[in-house]
This record gives C-alpha cells, structure tokens and sequence, in this order.
C-alpha cells in the first residue's frame, strides 16, 4: 500500500510485467493451458494475460485456432526483449535473496 502511494504507476507496472511473463511462458510451453500448469495459475488467467497486453499494445503477439498457437510477426518481435526482461527480474530477485541471506547469517 506504500509503495502504491508513493509510485501510483506501480500496480499497472506490476501488471504489465506479469502479462509479459505470461507472454514468454505461453512462448515457451506452447500452449495456454501448458503455460498456466507451469506457472501454478488458470488457463483463463493466462488468457486474460495474453488479452490485456495484446490490448496495451494493440497488436496480436499469437495467432491462436483450436488446435495450436504461434507468433505472429509481432510477438516474434516482443519475445527476446520480454525474455530478457523476464531474465533480468529473477537476476534481481536472486541478487537481493543473496545479499538479503548475506545480512542475516
């Protein structure tokens, strides 16, 4: 609640980080019912993910029938630079469970 007070962009930053985590999870699994098993959430979570940022951003990042799904243009484009993104958040949250173990011993 601090932080919402002090940065109010900070839960559409939240957000849009978790979309773009779903993003490369859906990338990666293939699937998204193969997406949201790996990441402990709901198909229709991941759906409201995918819709969210394809909204934001105003393009289709897959194209999606009943059977399979793939990248369009646009999401081959979004996928290494959300990758490194995503990459770059768990460096950071490894760094600061490190130096956070560190304090404590």
């Amino acid at each position: 609640m601090f932080t919402a007070m002090i940065f109010p962009e900070s839960r559409k930053m939240i957000e849009d980080y978790r979309s773009l985590a779903v993003f490369v999870a859906v990338a990666d699994a293939g699937s998204l019912s193969a997406a949201g098993r790996r990441l402990k959430i709901s198909t229709s979570v991941v759906s409201h993910h995918l819709s969210r940022l394809e909204d934001k951003l105003g393009v289709t990042l897959f194209f999606r029938s009943t059977r399979s799904i793939s990248l369009t243009p646009e999401g081959h484009a979004a996928l290494d630079p959300a990758r490194r993104m995503v990459a770059a958040g768990e460096e950071a949250l490894d760094a600061l469970s490190v130096g956070l173990s560190l304090i404590h011993i």
